[in-house]
């Protein structure tokens, strides 16, 4: 913590933004060392990488951090775990498949309500009418 707090004071002429990303830099590896360089989800050695993140991405990851009681670098972790920048080929005709029964089915459903509110507005007019 006092490594943090020297650092801060070396780089104090950098924006609070800046600043911000630098101390999150340090968490993040100090979060490492304190994990005693093992997790449940990366068994193994650990090893130091500083990154460097929007100020957005800094507070929506300590969020999460926070709501699920895990570390910063905990949070970093599992995201990279789940994400999968390779879809299959197969994946991706299935999830086509499935986007355009969506769009036949919504068109349905959109001719369906169509009809029941003009269905609605008659019998709206009807009763509009007997009770004149």
């Amino acid at each position: 913590m006092l490594a943090t707090y020297l650092l801060f004071l070396a780089f104090s002429f950098l924006s609070q933004a800046t600043l911000h990303m630098v101390g999150t830099c340090v968490n993040v590896w100090a979060d490492k060392e304190v994990e005693n360089m093992q997790t449940t989800s990366q068994p193994g050695a650990m090893q130091r990488k500083p990154i460097l993140m929007p100020a957005n991405l800094i507070h929506k990851v300590e969020r999460i951090a926070k709501d699920k009681n895990v570390s910063f670098a905990e949070v970093v972790r599992n995201a990279v775990d789940v994400f999968d920048a390779d879809i299959s080929t197969e994946d991706e005709a299935l999830l086509e498949a499935l986007a355009d029964e969506v769009i036949r089915t919504t068109a349905g459903l959109i001719k369906k309500i169509d009809n029941t509110i003009k269905r609605i507005d008659e019998t709206h007019a009807m009763v509009k009418e007997h009770c004149r």
